[in-house]
């Protein structure tokens, strides 16, 4: 949220939503899955109102090497995408990994929007219901290996990389030096 709050984008707590500072972008959480230590990530599913369309998106963030494995495969975006893990590592930074992928065409947003994309001259109150049914959709049919694998029978499609979220890590004085 602070980030939303530093860009100037306003969160409603009660829709689950975020407008853009220009109120023409607008964003619904439709699933989310929180950090798993395991897989070393998360994930999302966000249905965007962009102008007069919408779209269904999946954004992930993750250790960069997770998130690696997920991305889509080019020879210079591996090797650049190594030299740069190894280069913030380097100057101190903690990095997270982010990738996104436009589901709109998918088998997911036929799961989750039966019915069709909402209507842009509905009541708000009918897009809350359409968003509403949307969420129950995917709290009933999509689990985590859906959108963060590769070989998922919804996606189909690697995820884009959007680049590195990059914090400053110093070393705590009290941790020992290995």
């Amino acid at each position: 949220l602070a980030c939303l709050r530093y860009s100037s984008w306003k969160y409603d707590v009660h829709e689950k939503s975020a407008m853009s500072p220009d109120n023409k972008v607008k964003l619904w959480q439709i699933r989310s899955f929180p950090f798993d230590p395991i897989k070393k990530m998360s994930s999302a599913v966000v249905l965007v109102q962009n102008h007069d369309s919408f779209q269904l998106w999946v954004v992930a963030k993750g250790s960069p090497n997770r998130l690696r494995n997920l991305i889509e495969k080019r020879s210079l975006v591996d090797t650049w995408y190594d030299d740069n893990i190894k280069r913030l590592g380097k100057l101190g930074y903690r990095s997270v990994g982010l990738g996104a992928l436009d589901i709109t065409d998918s088998k997911a947003a036929r799961i989750l929007f039966p019915s069709g994309w909402p209507k842009l001259n509905e009541s708000n109150l009918t897009l809350e219901a359409c968003i509403h049914e949307a969420r129950g959709h995917a709290r009933a049919s999509l689990v985590r290996n859906d959108i963060e694998s590769q070989s998922s029978d919804i996606t189909k499609k690697a995820l884009k990389f959007i680049g590195f979220a990059c914090f400053s890590a110093p070393m705590r004085t009290s941790s020992p030096r290995v």
